[in-house]
């Protein structure tokens, strides 16, 4: 999963998404009271290091998590360009058999990273671990894709075309709210020679009263369902393509 030349490609054209949202969850945690006693930030699936880069310009200790170590070189390369105020560390893990202790003020999983986790078993004991990471008052923060932003999307196709890569990024709708992305592209490197890569992914959608209820029952007693803004609980969840989510820890 997420190899070297992919890791490449979304480092460069799949890494705005963290860059926006960073400032909003900043924002939305600082106005916490568990802000004022925890900079402990904990970035599952943190990709290319974006939101990392924005918490510890701002004298958080950030702690990376990915299964693909390709992704977290991209993360110790980038945050090697910005002038560190907060510590870094770098775990290489899945987020489902997470292993923390309870340390953290600030969870969070972005980029519809969520989606990736195959079933609603391996879904809880991912709360699980959250939960057990994060100390009283943290704050868990998330986004997915719905079941219905899942089926919207079906047979949507991405190209990517230029002179360092060309890449067909396609997403296929397969039923029972599962959605399949295929991967395939051209990287050409510093001597001019073209890279082949493919990468399969499957993203499952899970109902959103399924994740309310989930995220309750691991004991999480605060949960918002919102858009980007983080603010309101969403009315019509049945028609929302693309959900926020934060859980706080009592």
């Amino acid at each position: 999963m997420y190899g070297y030349y992919l890791s490449q490609a979304y480092d460069k054209y799949w890494s705005r998404f963290s860059k926006r949202i960073a400032p909003v969850i900043y924002t939305f945690y600082k106005n916490e009271p568990v802000s004022k006693r925890n900079k402990n930030l904990l970035d599952l699936c943190c990709g290319t290091g974006q939101l990392a880069c924005y918490f510890s310009k701002r004298r958080f200790n950030v702690f990376c998590l990915d299964r693909s170590m390709h992704m977290l070189n991209c993360t110790q390369k980038n945050l090697k360009k910005i002038i560190n105020r907060g510590s870094v560390n770098f775990i290489n893990a899945d987020m489902v058999s997470l292993a923390t202790s309870s340390c953290f003020g600030l969870v969070v999983c972005t980029c519809d990273s969520i989606n990736y986790i195959a079933n609603k078993k391996s879904l809880h004991h991912c709360f699980q671990r959250v939960y057990s990471s994060l100390i009283s008052g943290g704050v868990f923060i998330f986004d997915m894709q719905t079941p219905y932003g899942i089926n919207k999307k079906a047979k949507e196709i991405e190209i990517i075309d230029n002179d360092e890569m060309y890449i067909v990024n396609k997403q296929e709708f397969n039923g029972d709210n599962v959605g399949r992305i295929i991967i395939t592209g051209f990287v050409r490197d510093a001597n001019g020679l073209l890279h082949r890569f493919d990468e399969k992914f499957i993203n499952k959608a899970f109902e959103l009263k399924s994740v309310f209820s989930c995220l309750q029952n691991v004991g999480f007693q605060k949960v918002l369902i919102t858009d980007e803004s983080l603010q309101n609980q969403s009315v019509n969840l049945e028609t929302l393509e693309w959900a926020y989510i934060v859980a706080k820890k009592i």
